[in-house]
């Protein structure tokens, strides 16, 4: 087969997949749960320069907060009526169900245990793809702002920024030194008073 016809090929499975309901459908879920808005507008904003801790773990639960909206039965059944409208309008093929599986033959003799779920529709079906992948997102995010280094860098940023704003620190500072022994409260208190005027530029910054 020549390179032209391996193409054409490619061209038309390509095209034979779009015509199906199916992959408009994953396409519409991804759209305002995955990397084309939700997640992708939280990386931008976790990569700015200007970014700090506090203001990134605020960005974070803002984003958790928004996908526990999605994840309900009205809003799914708003995205599955769209996608419905879409097909209809596309005259792209139905969504169907899957094949159903039978179990292995080793497991025959214990159908109760071990038959899988049968779906009434392909709603419901996907309904649970749906939930699925959002508690996956939300848990990928969740772990990596859960650990205890974020919790220590978000209060050093604390003390540290309001060192600059010339505020009052001092439960700040004595909550970190009692959590963290690796601080000497003394010295790290005098430092701390130096601050503004060792950084006047960041001061200035953050006030």
């Amino acid at each position: 087969m020549s390179t032209a016809d391996e193409s054409s090929a490619k061209a038309r499975g390509l095209f034979l997949q779009f015509e199906n309901g199916s992959t408009y459908l994953a396409l519409r879920v991804m759209h305002p749960v995955g990397l084309f808005q939700l997640v992708d507008s939280l990386s931008r904003v976790l990569q700015a320069s200007d970014r700090t801790v506090s203001g990134a773990i605020d960005a974070v639960q803002v984003t958790l907060s928004q996908l526990q909206k999605m994840r309900c039965d009205e809003y799914y059944a708003k995205i599955w009526d769209a996608i419905l409208a879409k097909i209809s309008e596309y005259n792209l093929n139905e969504i169907k169900l899957p094949r159903h599986m039978r179990p292995l033959s080793r497991f025959e003799q214990k159908p109760k245990a071990f038959e899988s779920h049968r779906f009434d529709s392909p709603e419901e079906f996907y309904r649970v793809h749906y939930f699925s992948f959002i508690d996956a997102v939300i848990c990928n995010i969740t772990d990596r702002f859960a650990q205890p280094d974020v919790k220590l860098y978000a209060g050093m940023e604390t003390v540290v920024t309001g060192a600059c704003r010339k505020q009052d620190i001092t439960s700040q500072l004595d909550d970190l030194c009692c959590k963290y022994d690796d601080f000497d409260k003394s010295r790290l208190t005098l430092q701390l008073r130096m601050l503004p005027d060792l950084c006047p530029s960041a001061t200035m910054h953050c006030l």
